[in-house]
Formats: structure tokens, sequence, C-alpha cells
């Protein structure tokens, strides 16, 4: 009874002080890749999503479970962040007190110091502060229910525990497919215990292995095609790839002991296995776990175990891979949100074995005074690391203070300074938007994503001699940068050159058969030249990349209505506006396209919204203004004339005549 109320009491204590920690991330917006994940993805927004979120590849990577939840989520309380940043807070709990769980058949001692630390860490921050990592804690929470049937069913031998551990396995490689890792477990629990591993063990792991194969087959194949994590910013030769896993491997190690300063960004190491000192810190590693394997016996098998199942859970993320974050850092603190979880545990395992078998084999102390120490030794230890953690979750408030930390912490992190520039875009600050992309390109020269978006920025401010440079300089540092091509494609669309414009947006095409605004590009420029059939080509086409592209639908939409197939266009605009219900365009078009069918009290609602969504636009009031006229609604339809005019435009005679008959 004693331990029941003990265990229940630290429950409490994990739950409480985890989600006191982590409290400042619930009122945290969106950051990066929250867009893709969340924001823009339509997938979650259907209402019969989840079809798709499954069986289709339309999501930026296929974790049907992640995306499940953001779906539901998104049912629940829309796209408020609070919602999303509070199931990944709860989930995080769920996980510290699974570990706890775990622990307490394991090893009781070390159980909820472990738990603890893992959950008050601040290297999880970035993975709990963050939306998109909810696969990161999805994928743990799985992995580590996974683990506990599986050990159940050692103890138990029953069906039922080996089947929940299979489904928890593969809702962890659906949630991130780095969770096949666990494949690793059950042999070194079998070894850790001084069992053989047996042909039935490796019959009973063989669902395991092959599902987690496919898994991680899946994610390659996604993160080269689908995320782009291919080209010169990847490539490493052979040694280069064996001196990289040893510095990981004891970064990530030193982060867990030394938890002073954490970056979104860290700095982008110069790998050279020409220089001898490089290959240390893999010698370092080899020789750490040649040392725990020859003193196993001594120090116990367990060590030995956590330190191989640490660096095989960092396998997918030690360089071996294409993984796009590489491209500016070697290294995320959410690449070991799930390894720290085996660091965590040997490096508290560590602690009592130097308490047990160094302290108290010289003092004398009693248990009563033994629970005191470690008491006053672990307060310290779990105030910095909830101090910490409760500040760096305010760092991920939103895209602007993200950013802004790295380039304090990191100068010469140039996707920091890139991504900045975006954000003061959005704002509409461009002198800042374009110091930022200047800083870029002082610390990465010839950056195409930097170049480009300069050429954006000059584009955008009417100066298209610059952008076109923009755009140039990037394709003669990457000739194979498909936007750019579409971008130059735009210049020579306002300078009048549709030949050379098509040949750039084909090239663009060609470089990426997904580039869906290439193919709109494409479709507008044949719809300049009055070759309907091919416009109409390319327009579905972007379609048929990106089921909810609203503007190729427009586009549609106005193609069909100026070639007299009104049926067409009114379907066309319809699906805008179902996805985009705010669409201004959608509504004028179905507003004109009703009054011309002489459906004049259908067209008024249409044109009323579209002047509630653009009050300035002269051309939707006046369409208001005209239908109402129409109606013989004449108060209503002179006020919007008069707006009209006194805005400074010009009204047809007619309608100049009938605002002088009406003069009061």
């Amino acid at each position: 009874m004693e331990k029941k109320k003990t265990i229940f009491f630290q429950v409490i204590a994990i739950s409480l002080l985890t989600f006191f920690v982590y409290f400042p991330s619930l009122t945290n917006g969106f950051i990066w890749d929250d867009d893709d994940y969340v924001i823009n993805n339509f997938s979650i927004q259907k209402t019969d999503g989840l079809k798709e979120i499954w069986f289709s590849l339309k999501t930026p990577q296929y974790y049907p479970v992640v995306f499940s939840s953001f779906w539901l989520e998104h049912k629940l309380w829309g796209l408020n962040p609070i919602g999303y940043h509070f199931v990944n807070l709860i989930f995080h709990v769920f996980n510290a007190l699974l570990i706890y769980a775990i622990l307490l058949k394991f090893h009781r001692p070390i159980a909820l110091a472990a738990a603890l630390i893992f959950a008050l860490h601040p290297v999880q921050v970035e993975t709990v502060a963050w939306i998109t990592e909810r696969k990161n804690i999805f994928g743990a929470f799985f992995y580590l229910l996974t683990t506990f049937f599986y050990i159940r069913f050692y103890d138990s031998h029953r069906k039922k525990d080996y089947a929940l551990s299979l489904l928890c396995f593969v809702f962890a490689l659906l949630s991130k497919s780095i969770t096949v890792t666990f494949v690793i477990v059950p042999i070194l629990i079998r070894w850790w215990q001084g069992q053989q591993f047996r042909k039935l063990d490796m019959f009973q792991l063989s669902p395991f292995v092959l599902f987690g194969l496919l898994a991680g087959l899946n994610t390659v194949y996604l993160e080269i095609v689908r995320v782009g994590a291919k080209g010169s910013s990847w490539s490493l030769p052979l040694l280069g790839k064996m001196v990289l896993p040893g510095k990981i491997i004891l970064f990530y190690l030193y982060k867990l002991v030394f938890p002073f300063e954490f970056i979104f960004f860290y700095p982008k190491w110069h790998i050279d296995p020409s220089i001898l000192w490089q290959w240390l810190p893999s010698v370092c590693v080899v020789s750490m776990a040649g040392a725990l394997y020859f003193y196993r016996e001594k120090i116990g098998r367990a060590a030995f175990a956590l330190f191989v199942c640490f660096g095989a859970s960092l396998f997918p993320a030690l360089g071996f891979f294409n993984v796009y974050p590489m491209m500016y850092s070697y290294v995320a603190d959410h690449f070991q949100y799930i390894a720290s979880i085996s660091g965590i545990i040997l490096l508290c395992g560590a602690g009592e074995f130097i308490w047990k078998r160094i302290v108290l084999t010289r003092v004398s102390v009693t248990p009563k005074t033994q629970q005191m120490v470690i008491f006053f030794i672990l307060v310290p230890i779990l105030s910095f690391l909830g101090f910490k953690s409760y500040s760096y979750s305010k760092v991920f408030e939103n895209r602007e203070t993200l950013f802004t930390d790295v380039i304090q912490k990191n100068p010469r992190a140039w996707m920091a300074h890139n991504n900045l520039g975006m954000v003061y875009i959005s704002k509409g600050d461009l002198s800042k938007a374009y110091d930022q992309f200047q800083q870029t390109l002082k610390i990465k020269p010839k950056d195409c994503t930097a170049l480009n978006n300069l050429g954006n920025l000059y584009k955008a401010q009417g100066m298209w001699g610059k952008a076109e440079t923009a755009y140039q300089t990037c394709l003669e540092s990457d000739p194979d940068f498909a936007l750019a091509y579409n971008n130059i494609g735009l210049v020579y669309v306002h300078s009048g050159d549709l030949q050379q414009a098509q040949e750039f947006f084909e090239k663009a095409v060609v470089l990426n058969p997904m580039a869906n605004d290439s193919h709109l590009n494409l479709g507008l420029l044949f719809l300049k030249q009055k070759k309907y059939d091919q416009s109409l080509a390319h327009y579905n086409k972007a379609i048929e990349i990106y089921p909810y592209y609203v503007e190729a639908y427009l586009q549609k939409g106005l193609l069909y209505a100026q070639t007299g197939k009104k049926t067409e266009a009114r379907e066309a605009f319809e699906k805008v506006l179902m996805l985009d219900p705010n669409n201004f365009h959608a509504h004028n078009n179905l507003g004109i396209l009703l009054r011309h069918d002489n459906q004049v009290k259908a067209a008024v609602t249409y044109f009323r919204e579209a002047v509630r969504l653009n009050s300035a636009s002269a051309q939707a009031r006046y369409n208001l203004g005209e239908a109402l006229l129409r109606l013989g609604q004449k108060d209503e339809a002179r006020m919007h004339f008069l707006q009209i005019a006194q805005a400074g435009f010009r009204l047809p005679e007619p309608i100049e005549e009938f605002l002088k008959s009406t003069n009061p």
C-alpha cells in the first residue's frame, strides 16, 4: 500500500512539474514548417481528409497517425495554436510517465530521476514547443508502449501482449520512421539479462524488422524526392561519413550532460577526413563502447546495452542518409528526443553506480540520510533543467523570436537570416528583409534560396532588371534550380517576350515535374495567346499536382468564362470557394456569371460578399450597384455609385445620368 501511494505521488509530481515547466509553450504560435504540416495542409482541413491522409502521399511526410491527430484537432479548435501545443505537452508528459513505468519494472531506484530529467531537460524543448515535431512525441509514445508490451510479453508469453507490441510499433512507424530502431531493443534486453537470442526470438522479431524496413525506405524516398534532400549540400565522401557519426554522438551526449546552450540551427561543422584530429570523436565513441563492453561484468551489462541503444536510436541521423536539416546543420535537438531516453537512463545509472560503488563503500550512511542526500543532489539539477526549459520555450513564440535567437547565438546561421528575411517580407518591412538576404549571401555566397528570395523582393518593388540578375546569379550557382527558371519566365512575361518566357517555364517543369506554379504560369501564358486548349491542359496539370490549388481553379474559371462555357466556369469558381470561402475574385466572378444569366438576386449576394472582402474594389462595388439598380433598389445602388465617384473613378454616362436624376 505504501509503495502504491509513493508511486501515485511521484506520478503527480512528474505530471505537474512537466506541465509547469512547458507552460509558456502553450501561448506560442506557429513556426517553421507548421505551415506545411497544419496551416496550409488541406488534408487536415477537409471533412473527408482522413482518406487522403492514410491512402495517399499528399502530406509532407507519410506519418498518418500524426496528421490524423491534426485532422481531429482542426475539427475541434481550427487553427488556434494553443490546442496543438497542449496536445504536444500532454503526450510529452505521457512519455515521461511511460519511462517511469518501464523503469519501475527494470530498475526502480532511478525511475523517478530518469523520468523527471527526461521530462524537464531543455534538449526536449525543440520537440515539445514545435507543433511539427508532434511526429517525434507520438513516435516516442508508441515506441515506449511497444517496449512496455514487449517486455511484458517476455514475462507472460501471452499472444495479446505480443500483438499489442506489434500494433504499437506500427503506430510508432506511422508517426516517425526513426522508431524502426526499436528492433535492436529486444536483442539488447536478452543480452543484458544474460540470455541467448534464440531462433524463436528472431521469428517473433521478424515482423518488426519487415515493417521497419518498409517504413524506413519510404522515408528515405520522401526525403529525397518530396522534401528535396539531394545535391551538393548533402554530399560527403565515404570517409567523411565515417568521421561524422562520432562527432554527432558525442555532441548529443555533451548536450545531455552539459545543458547550457541550445540553438535551433547549430553551426554546421566542416568535415575533412584528411585532418587526423577529426577522427578522434569516432575513436572516442568506439573506445567508450569497447570499455563498457570489456567491463560489463564489473559495472553491469546495462551500461553497454544502453550506450548501443543510444547510438542505434541516432543511426538515421548520423549522416549515412540524406536528411533535409543537414543542409544547414548536422545536428538538431529534436533528432535525439527518442535517443535521449536511453542516454538519460545511462547517465542516471552511472550516477547510481558512483554513489553505491564509490561513496557508500567508503562512508556509512543510513537509508534515510541517503534519501536526503539524493534529494539535495537532484533538486538543484532538476531546478536548473526546469528553468532552462521554461526560458527556452519562450524563444519558440513565433518565427521572428526563433530566428532572432538563432542569429544571436549563431550569427553565421545563413538559413536563419534567410528565414528572418521572409518574416520581414510577410510584415511588409522590405528594407529589413533585404538586409537579411544580403547577410545570408555574405555568409553563403550564391546561395540559391537567398538569391531567389532577393529576386522576388526586387520584383515586388518593380525592379525587374535587378530581379533578373539575382535569378541568373542563382542559376550560375545551381543550373538545376527550377524555381529560378520559373521566376525568370515571369520577368520575360513582364517585358512582353512571351517566347522566352515559355522556354523558361518549360525548363522549370522539366527540372521539377511537380512545379505546379510553373504549370499555372504556362497556362496564363497560353491564355494571353488565346491558345485555350494548351492553357487548360496546364491548369489541369497544376491541379493534378496540387488538388487544392486555389489560383489554378480560379484561372480555369476565368478561361471557361472567356470562352463562353458558363457552367464549367461556375463550377470552377464554386470549387475555389470550397477551398477558400473568402476569395474575393471567386465571389465577384460568380456574381458576374449569375447576372449574365439574369439571376440578379443571387448575383447580389455574391457581389455583397465581394465588397465586404474588398471594400476598396471599385469594380465589385460597381457590379453590386448595377445589380441593385436592376432590382429597383435605387437608394442603395446610388450609395455605392457615389462611393466609387468619391474615390476618383469615372462612372459610365448612364450611371452619371442616374446620379444626377436622383440628386436630392
